[in-house]
């Protein structure tokens, strides 16, 4: 038995997507079963022409066990609606059209050129936040569990369990619980640019994913959170809370947007990169061409 993130309660878990099941199967099942795409054209490509990104399916997403069953299955309402209003905005046929999307904006994070946000109707706007917030919250909480132990909590293991974590995760849960409560902490969705991912790619890449929990902060400084979560086309930065000394939500917003471009700048790269290439080396059985 486990303790359950959402009810706290020691029960038997679940096996929870870090990343909905319901936009994994979408990314990876599509256009077609051994198609590829091609991220300059978006047209889909037969294997040995353009240079292409795999997005194929070959495997479940990551999960690990996080929830107990019925607080897992409380978020299918939300992730359902989210995957219906991909569906019906074909934004994968082709995928150029993620790109050419009306409903992107230059970001407001300085230093990050190309970089797009979205700017949806308000109620979709607030779907798409919500399933990127839990996401992020998810890919906290596995982040602390994988690496800690028994003897040894991580930092991010013992913020979760501090007051000032116990306090965060208060707030997201009444967050997915209450649909007037506020959002917790601050969230970026970000549309990198399309030659960042096939840069992560590669020529025979799997889609790539993958999220970290980076702290930040000197010493003379309280540490700052940073989950950052990478799913096939899209950045996710979430910053659960900060500790700094002032009441200003102005200041919070302006060291908030400070801290996630500066991450979202050399994260992908440095971070994620290295292991998107080691996958290349366990799917071909032997070292990878891009290194």
């Amino acid at each position: 038995m486990n303790e359950c993130i959402k009810c706290g309660e020691e029960i038997e878990l679940i096996k929870s997507h870090i990343i909905s099941r319901f936009l994994g199967k979408r990314v990876y099942n599509g256009p077609g079963k051994n198609e590829s795409f091609d991220i300059v054209s978006g047209n889909t490509t037969q294997a040995g022409k353009t240079p292409k990104i795999n997005w194929k399916y070959l495997q479940d997403m990551p999960k690990p066990q996080l929830m107990c069953q019925p607080c897992d299955g409380s978020f299918s309402k939300d992730e359902r609606a989210l995957a219906a209003l991909i569906d019906s905005s074909n934004i994968f046929s082709p995928p150029i059209s993620i790109y050419n999307s009306p409903c992107l904006i230059p970001t407001s994070l300085q230093g990050l050129e190309g970089f797009m946000e979205y700017q949806l109707p308000s109620q979709q706007q607030s779907l798409v936040r919500r399933i990127g917030i839990l996401s992020c919250w998810r890919a906290l909480h596995a982040t602390a569990k994988s690496s800690s132990n028994e003897k040894t909590p991580s930092p991010v293991k013992r913020y979760l369990n501090s007051l000032r974590g116990l306090k965060m995760n208060t707030a997201v849960k009444k967050y997915f619980d209450h649909d007037t409560a506020p959002e917790p902490g601050h969230f970026f969705l970000l549309l990198p640019p399309e030659t960042l991912t096939f840069e992560l790619s590669g020529n025979e890449a799997l889609a790539p994913h993958g999220w970290d929990v980076v702290v930040t902060g000197g010493k003379d400084q309280k540490p700052c959170y940073v989950v950052v979560v990478w799913f096939a086309y899209w950045m996710l930065v979430w910053l659960p809370d900060l500790a700094i000394n002032s009441d200003d939500p102005v200041v919070h917003s302006i060291i908030a947007e400070i801290t996630a471009a500066d991450v979202a700048s050399w994260w992908p790269i440095d971070n994620l990169k290295p292991r998107v290439e080691k996958a290349i080396e366990l799917y071909n059985g032997k070292p990878s061409r891009n290194k």
